[in-house]
């Protein structure tokens, strides 16, 4: 009789961790590894270059970060120059290397797309900058839910007040979930990963 196969596996997936080179993006890249993905990491700006497109339209698993280790600089930033920054990056960024996963991942009939937001700020700016984020994960995750893509976000407070590498494996083992089979029937969903 065949054995069970172990949950959260991604033997074969090919896996794009778009964003800073970060000691939470090696503990993604590592997780993933470790589950049987090929991962690449890329720091990836406006406009994507023809090389780095090619490897977000590889990718099946697109795993777009955004990461703040001190906000206090942003904290103090409520002007319209500060909200368009921000959204350039939480926003216009994603939409772009979503647009160009897209069409592959519909093709394969499978995808996913994992936002990881860490950092809460308490200034106008941002918090408008991170719920358009939230809305085109949600939006996008309707498009697609048809075409076997899933998009969803993991959310933590700075890991400041826990030990890195605890609060970084929760991070990491969050991302694995969304990115393997077991959550295909979740789409358009945020995990909120307590402080």
């Amino acid at each position: 009789m065949p054995s069970a196969k172990e949950p959260y596996r991604l033997e074969g997936r090919t896996a794009l961790i778009a964003g800073p080179t970060n000691e939470l993006s090696r503990k993604i890249a590592a997780t993933f590894t470790a589950a049987g993905a090929r991962v690449a990491q890329a720091l990836i700006g406006l406009p994507v270059s023809a090389e780095m497109k090619a490897a977000v339209e590889a990718a099946e698993i697109l795993v777009l970060q955004t990461v703040w280790d001190d906000g206090s600089n942003l904290a103090a930033a409520d002007d319209s120059a500060s909200y368009q920054s921000l959204s350039h990056q939480l926003v216009e960024l994603p939409r772009t290397l979503i647009a160009s996963a897209a069409p592959a991942m519909r093709r394969r009939h499978w995808g996913r797309v994992v936002f990881v937001a860490i950092g809460e700020v308490a200034a106008p700016a941002v918090i408008a900058a991170r719920s358009a984020q939230s809305a085109l994960m949600q939006a996008e995750a309707r498009c697609l839910a048809g075409d076997g893509i899933t998009l969803n976000m993991v959310t933590s407070p700075c890991w400041h007040d826990a030990p890195n590498g605890e609060r970084m494996a929760a991070i990491a083992a969050a991302v694995l979930y969304f990115a393997s089979d077991e959550s295909a029937f979740l789409t358009g969903q945020t995990l909120h990963l307590r402080a």
